[in-house]
C-alpha cells in the first residue's frame, strides 16, 4: 500500500510552493524503496487533496505505469498475441500475422513502447487515417497499435 507526505520547497525565484512525495511499494526484484516527486502544488490546501487522489489511483491501479523498455514486437508477441490466441480461429491467426508482418514490423517493431508518438503512428504502414495507403487489414494493425489488449478483441470481433 502506497503512503505519502506534502512536503514545502522554495522556487529558484525564492517563491513557495507545495509538493508531493508518494512511497510506493518496494521493488520486488532489487528490494528497494520506490518513491516520486508529483506537483508544484500553490498553497498547502491544494497538495493534501492530490495527495489523496494520487494514493487512491496508486492502490486502484490506475496512476503508475511502470518504466520499461519494452518495444512494439516484445509488446506484441508477449503480450498482445497471448492474450488473442486462444479467442481467434487459425485462419484469423494467420491473417493477423500477414497484417502484422506487413504494416507493424517494417516501421515500428524496434521502437520502445513508452517512446511512441502520434508523429511515429501518423503514416506508418497501418495508419487508416485520411491520405493514408489502403486500408487493407489497416483496422488489425489500429487495434494492436491503439487500443489495449482486451478492447483490440472486442473491437475486432
Amino acid at each position: 500500500m502506497a503512503s505519502g507526505h506534502v512536503r514545502k520547497r522554495t522556487t529558484k525565484a525564492g517563491g513557495t510552493v507545495w509538493g508531493v512525495i508518494v512511497n510506493r511499494d518496494r521493488d520486488p526484484v532489487t528490494g528497494k524503496r520506490r518513491r516520486t516527486a508529483h506537483g508544484s502544488y500553490r498553497t498547502k490546501a491544494e497538495a493534501p487533496t492530490a495527495l489523496r487522489r494520487i494514493l487512491t489511483e496508486i492502490d486502484s491501479g490506475v496512476f503508475f505505469v511502470e518504466r520499461t523498455d519494452l518495444t512494439v514486437g516484445e509488446y506484441i508477441t508477449n503480450v498482445w498475441w497471448s492474450a488473442h490466441i486462444p479467442t481467434i480461429r487459425a485462419n484469423t491467426a494467420a491473417s493477423y500475422d500477414r497484417v502484422i508482418a506487413a504494416r507493424i514490423i517494417p516501421g515500428l517493431w524496434s521502437a520502445r513502447l513508452q517512446k511512441l508518438t502520434p508523429a511515429m503512428l501518423t503514416g506508418h504502414p497501418g495508419d487508416t487515417s485520411e491520405g493514408a495507403q489502403d486500408n487493407d487489414g489497416a483496422h488489425v494493425s489500429r487495434a494492436v497499435l491503439w487500443r489495449p489488449p482486451g478492447r483490440a478483441r472486442r473491437s475486432l470481433r
